[in-house]
């Protein structure tokens, strides 16, 4: 469900539980009190702004995405689309998001996620609004612009990054991957033929390896780990690592480079 408020939007939901995600029904409760779904005030939003080029252009020609290190965003011509992933579902006390005319203030407690800023174009607090993705765990925040020009940033002072990667697989060695603000947590299916007593993992500051007889796995690491403490073992076919980051309260966008 999105809801908006000029003041605070707080999430319900689930941190602790990953049961299957259901589409549910999204609305927001205008000022009038109707009550719309999401994909008819977008359809709306659209009819006024675009005229049949405009649309034609946006169907072969999807908005560009900016990539910072907690968050990533897009626009159209009404609102700036800003995707902010997190390592696990937020509960309702751990979401507050507080949108003005020029600035913009989220906060996500257990997930150690502060954006704070001035907004680079002007906002319409009572059109913007929040959900949650669909598949995977994060948030979806829509901020409404007043007036239908390109924002050159989100918020003015943005650093352009890689985004932040909490979990998933990596491309470059097909190693499982999951962290923290202070571990990296490494999954590795062994091959069929190698045994368990024959497995070695090398951890050296800025890299690892997982190694058997003439197999090997591994690469440069995002980030620097302390390689005197590393633990790692072997359970039915597959080697679990632990590496703990040297930097503290720092988020990866993903395992190797």
């Amino acid at each position: 469900m999105m809801r908006y408020s000029p003041v605070v939007l707080l999430i319900t939901t689930n941190a602790l539980q990953h049961s299957p995600r259901r589409r549910c029904p999204r609305t927001i409760r205008r000022s009038n009190d109707e009550e719309l779904s999401i994909d008819e005030l977008e359809r709306r939003e659209r009819a006024l702004s675009n005229d049949d080029d405009g649309i034609w252009m946006d169907a072969f020609h999807p908005p560009d995405i900016h990539e910072c290190a907690r968050y990533r965003w897009s626009q159209d011509a009404t609102h700036v689309k800003v995707e902010v992933p997190l390592p696990n579902r937020p509960s309702q006390t751990d979401v507050a998001l507080v949108v003005g005319e020029t600035s913009f203030d989220l906060s996500v407690v257990n997930a150690d996620v502060t954006i704070r800023g001035q907004l680079a174009g002007e906002a319409n607090p009572g059109r913007c609004g929040w959900d949650l993705f669909e598949e995977g765990d994060g948030l979806v925040v829509r901020v409404a612009k007043r007036g239908n020009g390109d924002w050159d940033a989100f918020l003015v002072d943005e650093v352009p990054a890689p985004t932040a990667s909490y979990k998933g697989v990596c491309e470059a060695t097909g190693a499982s991957y999951e962290q923290t603000s202070t571990e990296m947590r490494i999954e590795v299916a062994l091959p069929d033929h190698v045994e368990a007593r024959d497995v070695n993992v090398a951890v050296a500051g800025d890299a690892w390896s997982v190694e058997a007889g003439a197999w090997s796995l591994g690469g440069a690491l995002m980030g620097a780990v302390r390689a005197d403490d590393t633990a790692w073992v072997v359970d039915d076919g597959v080697v679990f690592m632990t590496l703990t980051k040297r930097a503290a309260r720092t988020w990866w966008a993903g395992l190797t480079r």
